[in-house]
Formats: structure tokens, C-alpha cells, sequence
């Protein structure tokens, strides 16, 4: 595993989410909600599902362009 590319991405996608839309609805999710477990796995699971959709994106993309070049 290359431990760099992991940090840098974990503090990439960290800082950028940093006061982003999502972290403001989920504030505000948890401050209606009386299971914050449940507001804390659905935010968890959807970055996580938004992640991986970009990543296949990404991925079908770069091999789209390596295909055309």
C-alpha cells in the first residue's frame, strides 16, 4: 500500500470537506435528530458512496482518454 498517496488523499478530501454543505446538514441533522448514530452513518456511508461513484468515474475516464491517445 502506498502510505503517502492514502495521507495526502485523507488530507485532501479532509480539509476540503471542512465546512463544506454536507458537514452543514449533518449539523443540522444532529441537532433535530435524537439518535445521532443514525445521523452519523447515513453521513458516513453516503461520503463513502460518494467517494467510490467518483473514483469509477475517474477511473472509466482515464481509460476512456488512454484508449483515444
Amino acid at each position: 500500500m502506498d502510505w503517502n498517496l492514502l495521507g495526502l488523499s485523507f488530507v485532501t478530501v479532509f480539509i476540503s470537506e471542512l465546512g463544506d454543505k454536507s458537514q452543514l446538514a449533518a449539523i443540522a441533522l444532529s441537532g433535530r435528530s435524537t439518535s445521532l448514530r443514525a445521523v452519523f452513518w447515513g453521513s458516513t456511508v453516503a461520503l463513502l458512496l460518494a467517494s467510490f461513484w467518483a473514483l469509477c468515474w475517474a477511473t472509466a475516464f482515464l481509460r476512456f482518454s488512454d484508449a483515444l491517445g
